[in-house]
């Protein structure tokens, strides 16, 4: 296994957290690596054609929402802290073609963020904005479609 190769059978959460603490921008660059890795398998494996078109759909949703989760999870732990979580739970609905485990490889994301909080705003916004600008330079973590 090279250095900051991914253990096979390793959960991509349990492989962040033995690494934290991690800067943003670190993080930012392992979920990005982590993405395109991924992208690389899921890739081959729908070019061969070793399993059904749906599985590809599936693969592709599958890790876009362990994206989100750990980029949700780990802004939040760093922006808000580890208590906000227990206050203000906060919700990441996935619409459109996420929703339907139907993401092709140029999708866009539909994300709803949602919270329990009241009157308060500033932090879970915040929170939102940043974990939407996780998983690619650009600032958004898939390519939009044309």
């Amino acid at each position: 296994m090279r250095e900051g190769e991914l253990a096979p059978g390793l959960h991509l959460s349990t492989w962040i957290r033995q690494l934290l603490p991690l800067s943003l921008s670190d993080l930012k660059h392992l979920l990005r690596r982590y993405k395109y890795e991924e992208f690389l398998r899921i890739t081959v494996r729908d070019l061969a054609e070793t399993g059904p078109f749906e599985e590809t759909l599936e693969e592709l949703s599958s890790l876009a929402v362990v994206l989100i989760r750990v980029a949700l999870r780990e802004v939040t732990r760093v922006v808000l802290g580890p208590q906000w979580q227990v206050q203000w739970p906060f919700l990441v609905l996935g619409m459109g073609k996420l929703g339907g485990n139907e993401l092709t490889y140029h999708s866009d994301l539909d994300l709803i963020f949602l919270h329990s909080g009241t009157g308060f705003t500033s932090g879970p916004n915040e929170t939102g904005r940043r974990s939407t600008g996780f998983v690619s330079p650009s600032g958004s973590s898939r390519s939009s479609s044309p």
